[in-house]
């Protein structure tokens, strides 16, 4: 049981985050395998977790949409860019 809703909302951010690093972990692991992970690539799935990781906060009413919003569209700008070079 959580005591607060600041313990639910950190609960709920620390189990999507894990998630995310979970599944970077492993496509890094299959990548380097193949010997095809670049930086660009470790790159590009760093900025989509903090996308992630952005828009979770916002849903949990932690940070302002519109903030999260706007970075989010200086993000999207971000990950075209580390797509392009991977």
């Amino acid at each position: 049981a959580f005591s607060s809703g600041r313990d639910m909302a950190g609960s709920s951010w620390k189990k999507a985050g894990s998630t995310a690093v979970r599944r970077n972990r492993e496509r890094f692991r299959l990548a380097t395998v193949f010997g095809r992970q670049t930086f660009s690539e470790i790159a590009l799935g760093s900025a989509r977790e903090t996308r992630a990781g952005l828009a979770v906060l916002a849903d949990l009413g932690l940070l302002d949409s519109d903030m999260v919003n706007s970075l989010d569209q200086r993000w999207d700008r971000v990950c075209v860019i580390l797509y392009r070079l991977t």
